[in-house]
This record gives C-alpha cells, structure tokens and sequence, in this order.
C-alpha cells in the first residue's frame, strides 16, 4: 500500500471519528445526552467547548473524569425532557439512564462552534437510595426513550423566555 494510500484511509478514519464525536453531528438532542454523558465517564474533551474544558480540567484534577458518573455504571438509553431555541443555539435538557441510576442534563449546544458549550448534570443513584414513591425502576433500551420517565422530575428549570436564556447562557445569544 502506497504511501499516498495511507494518508488517505488516516485522513478518512480522522473526519469519521470527529463526525462521531462532535455533537453537531448527532442531529438527535438524545445523541448529544449519550455523548456528553459517556464523554465525562472517560475524559473526552472531543465535545466540549475550549471554556468548558477548562472548567471540566478544574473540577476533575485534569482526567475530565467524573467519578460519580463512572460509579452510575454503563449508559443504557436517555429521554429528552426540553429543548429550548436561543439564537446561538440551543439548550437540551434530558435524563441518561445508566445501570445504577440516572443522571439529569442541561447542556448548551452552540450552534457556531457546534460544541457543548455549557453542561450541568446531577446523578442519582440507586445506591444513594431511590426517590421515595418511585416504583422499581427499569431503564429503557440504548437509544430508546422511555414513555414513562422514572424518578422524580429534573431539578434543574429552564429559562421562562429568550432573554432569561440569553442571560443565563450569554454564549448562546
């Protein structure tokens, strides 16, 4: 194989790995949940904004490791709660089910960089001790979302108007 072939298919295999791991990729809000979860499970920095790496590098002694993510185990499926427009992306908020628990997502997409350039979870474990009221809880299958979505609802609020989004995301107006 030829020198110019090489390039090539290193070339190739480059573009189809970023198109993997860039979130502007994943048309689907619930792709871009599964990513930035399983990123902050192995510090991939792919998806991330320059700030936001900087600050996932502060809060994670540079692994870009959450720990309480990892101990939530393997992702099995996300559901999309909202989306909400602003007019240099968007904000997506969702749940990514794991075999220990769940964990609540606020992300912010940008859509000029097309990187995550906000991002806020909140884990439950089942460990920690399920909600009370909260039936035996099953997730759903990878990729699929759930009708019915288990725990209590998110604690995280999305803005009331575009201007309270662009305030609470300056980055994305």
């Amino acid at each position: 194989m030829g020198a110019w072939m090489k390039n090539f298919i290193s070339i190739l295999a480059s573009c189809l790995l970023f198109s993997i791991a860039n979130p502007s990729a994943a048309q689907n809000p619930n792709e871009v949940l599964r990513l930035a979860a399983a990123s902050s499970q192995v510090g991939n920095p792919t998806p991330f904004g320059q700030q936001l790496r900087q600050v996932i590098g502060g809060q994670t002694g540079g692994t870009g490791i959450y720990p309480a993510l990892i101990q939530l185990g393997p992702i099995l499926g996300t559901y999309t709660f909202a989306q909400f427009p602003l007019p240099g992306g968007q904000i997506i908020q969702g749940r990514v089910f794991h075999v220990g628990g769940y964990s609540d997502w606020e992300l912010g997409l940008s859509a000029t960089t097309g990187l995550i350039e906000y991002s806020r979870f909140i884990p439950q474990s089942y460990q920690w001790g399920a909600p009370p009221n909260v039936p035996n809880q099953t997730a759903p299958q990878p990729g699929q979302p759930t009708q019915t979505v288990p725990g209590p609802a998110p604690t995280i609020t999305p803005p009331t108007s575009q201007s309270d989004g662009c305030s609470k995301y300056p980055s994305l107006c």
